[in-house]
């Protein structure tokens, strides 16, 4: 019986080594396992976060999205020459002042403007606070009164379109009164520039 009981106790001690000797390993692959399943959960959970903020942000882009195309109305892709045509014969009609010639050129190179009618400059990206936007110079020859020229401006500057009058000068109008009525005619030189991108 004390055999018995010796060949029992060395079969346990056998399993309990062999044991010990199979499953260390894969216990130690089941907690290898449940470190990169922890990972993969903490990395779950930052995308789904992610993706939240994602969601966030189209839902206020979606909700913006008119002020978001009138950026786009006040500096468009290109420079838009019919655009820049309308904009100022339409102004020009709805004020009263007769535009008598626009000229659209680069606003510092005289050789460029003249050998592309179109031509455009970079502005610093300080200037403006965006990289990538675009200046051209327009200069308009108008006439009119003192009055439809101070609502030509206002109407400019109220105007979708972004554009920055640089100087104006007037002179007495083509038709020889005097610049000092309120009614009297005038010839208007004004030198702006419109940006896109």
């Amino acid at each position: 019986m004390r055999n018995k009981t010796l060949v029992a106790i060395f079969c346990f001690l056998i399993t309990i080594v062999a044991g010990w000797f199979f499953l260390m390993p894969l216990y130690g692959e089941v907690k290898e396992k449940n470190i990169e399943l922890g990972i993969q959960k903490d990395e779950l959970s930052k995308m789904e976060k992610g993706l939240d903020k994602l969601n966030d942000l189209m839902g206020s882009y979606n909700k913006n999205k008119d002020k978001a195309d009138l950026v786009l109305q006040m500096a468009p892709a290109g420079i838009d020459l019919p655009s820049i045509l309308n904009q100022f014969e339409t102004l020009s009609s709805q004020t009263g002042v007769i535009l008598y010639s626009i000229d659209v050129a680069d606003s510092g190179n005289d050789e460029a403007s003249q050998a592309q009618p179109a031509s455009t400059q970079e502005i610093d990206a300080g200037d403006i606070g965006q990289p990538g936007i675009k200046s051209a110079s327009v200069s308009l020859k108008i006439s009119g009164t003192y009055e439809s020229f101070k609502n030509f401006l206002t109407d400019l500057e109220k105007s979708a379109r972004l554009a920055d009058v640089q100087s104006a000068s007037f002179a007495a109008g083509s038709d020889g009164s005097s610049a000092g009525g309120s009614g009297d005619v005038m010839d208007f030189d004004v030198l702006c520039n419109v940006y896109y991108q």
